[in-house]
């Protein structure tokens, strides 16, 4: 925190976010919890894992689990083309990689323009909140949710 003239604090309430679209849904992440971008490399295929688990993935010596995001979220996915984009997404120590169909940029997120928190926290759910952005009405992803896909399918 910072202090003005007066001594009275100055909380920083702002937060950059990428935004992205997934078949006309308007979302966006927190920057912080977003290490890179890159173009799709080759993902080996694992067999039997969760439908939205897109395979895995070489990253820097290691392997990385790559989701898609939109099948996590109960949308149609696109066709994975050399533009694909998978972000590489950390939070709490967890790393995943999440194939992005459509990254439009980075914006500032100011605190009055998130609303809904308190309803999206109870449930756990993918979102934090609700945003009015300069795009328009946005739901800002949960990392913890995100970083944290389960990799096999529940038993029937």
């Amino acid at each position: 925190m910072m202090a003005e003239a007066d001594d009275t604090p100055v909380v920083c309430d702002t937060c950059q976010v990428l935004m992205i679209r997934l078949d006309g849904l308007l979302a966006c992440v927190d920057l912080n919890s977003v290490e890179r971008t890159h173009s799709l490399v080759a993902m080996q295929a694992m067999p039997g894992c969760a439908p939205h688990v897109a395979g895995i993935m070489n990253y820097a010596g290691s392997s990385l689990v790559v989701i898609d995001l939109a099948i996590r979220l109960g949308l149609p996915s696109s066709p994975y083309t050399l533009d694909t984009v998978i972000m590489i997404c950390t939070h709490g120590g967890q790393r995943i990689g999440v194939i992005v169909p459509d990254i439009i940029g980075v914006q500032d997120l100011h605190e009055q323009d998130r609303q809904l928190t308190r309803e999206f926290a109870r449930y756990g759910a993918a979102f934090r909140a609700s945003a009015h952005t300069d795009l328009g009405l946005a739901l800002l992803l949960d990392a913890a949710w995100l970083t944290q896909a389960e990799l096999y399918p529940l038993a029937a």
